[in-house]
């Protein structure tokens, strides 16, 4: 840009040049045209001076001998002849300087056409310059905007990053947790159905003594309120049901030999039947647990308990209070486990509570 800019600079005073030469060489023809004028003006004289001197020439040539006429003739003949030539050089001078002075005028013209179009040429390229101006500004701005843009996804990446190591860490803690949770209530299946068996054992061999036991509890068979047993929680909705599930919090499959209800933390948990209290006990990370023996050889359990209100061997009616409903596992909603045996299987609750 900055070479066709000098270029175009060049032309301008080359240009330029040509005018102050036209203007001289003008002044020139001014200055012929003046001269010429003085030798036409002096040839005049000369003529009048001449045609004025007859008379007096006629004397003097009269009273003088012809040599010297003659010598003064050629004498104004030659005066005459050298006006002649220098008015013939002046007029060979002008005409020369005009047709020079056409040539410039010509390409001045042309000078002038080429300078009009380099100024069209001028003000199109600044208009494409402040168009590209525009559009620079306009990309500046855009760029701007996707620096900032950038600036916020590169924040919100970050955070989102920091936040999938907090949930890996999470995830970390609530396996080890689930771990443990898993092996807590492999551990408490277990010691409930040895609790049911060592039950059962003992039934059989002192069959009079806890026949006792049950009549005082009731009169009422418990097999005969299939269907009709009330929930152990005065309200409670059934997460997890009997039998082969995916466990809603740790997302691992189990053999669930009851049912969960999931209940307010701290509900009261009631009895659903009659019966006497044969077990209470404590199961890391699943809270206190209550085994109660009903007539006709069943019974039912009731975990995840934070607090108990009864004790082994206590006789319990139906509807009374057990215990308050413990925390969520894993930070799951508060849940109250709950199954049914009979002798040392495990029951489907859902056939036996009514909803």
């Amino acid at each position: 840009m900055d070479i066709d800019h000098l270029l175009k600079q060049a032309q301008i005073d080359k240009i330029k040049a040509e005018e102050e030469k036209i203007r001289y060489e003008h002044e020139l023809l001014k200055s012929s045209s003046k001269k010429r004028w003085y030798y036409k003006e002096k040839i005049s004289n000369n003529l009048v001076a001449a045609i004025l001197a007859i008379p007096v020439l006629w004397v003097f040539f009269g009273k003088y001998a012809n040599p010297v006429m003659e010598i003064q003739k050629i004498n104004g003949e030659l005066e005459i002849s050298k006006t002649k030539l220098q008015a013939y050089k002046l007029e060979r001078q002008l005409d020369s300087s005009k047709k020079r002075l056409f040539e410039v005028n010509q390409t001045t013209a042309r000078y002038q056409d080429s300078l009009v179009i380099y100024q069209r040429m001028t003000q199109a390229y600044q208009t494409k310059v402040l168009r590209a101006q525009d559009s620079l500004n306009v990309v500046s701005s855009q760029l701007e905007t996707s620096k900032a843009e950038k600036a916020k996804l590169d924040r919100a990446i970050q955070n989102k990053t920091a936040r999938i190591w907090e949930q890996r860490d999470s995830i970390a803690s609530l396996e080890t947790e689930n771990q443990q949770l898993r092996k807590s209530e492999f551990e408490r299946q277990q010691l409930i159905a040895s609790m049911m068996a060592a039950q059962l054992e003992t039934e059989n061999k002192n069959q009079g003594e806890i026949k006792g036991k049950e009549s005082s509890s009731t009169h009422e068979q418990f097999s005969a309120n299939k269907g009709k047993l009330r929930l152990p929680v005065d309200s409670g909705r059934v997460i997890v049901p009997y039998g082969l599930q995916i466990h809603p919090v740790t997302g691992y499959t189990m053999v669930n030999k009851g049912v969960d209800l999931v209940v307010l933390s701290g509900i009261s948990v009631k009895s659903v039947f009659a019966g006497v209290v044969s077990e209470v006990f404590t199961v890391p990370g699943l809270g206190q647990n209550i085994i109660i023996r009903h007539n006709g050889g069943y019974s039912t359990v009731y975990a995840n308990l934070m607090k108990t209100d009864v004790a082994k061997g206590d006789l319990i009616q139906a509807a009374q209070q057990l215990g308050l409903a413990g925390p969520g596992r894993l930070g799951g909603l508060p849940q109250v486990h709950f199954e049914v045996w009979k002798g040392s299987e495990p029951q489907n609750p859902m056939e036996w509570l009514r909803f």
